[in-house]
């Protein structure tokens, strides 16, 4: 169960890197314009 509950968390700490860094990159392409 425990083991469950890690990869969850695991889950979940990549998809908010990745969404941060999708805003990120939407960011710098924002000032560009």
């Amino acid at each position: 169960m425990s083991n469950l509950l890690q990869m969850g968390t695991d889950f979940e700490k990549k998809l908010k890197e990745r969404a941060a860094s999708t805003e990120n990159m939407l960011n710098s392409e924002f000032r560009k314009l």
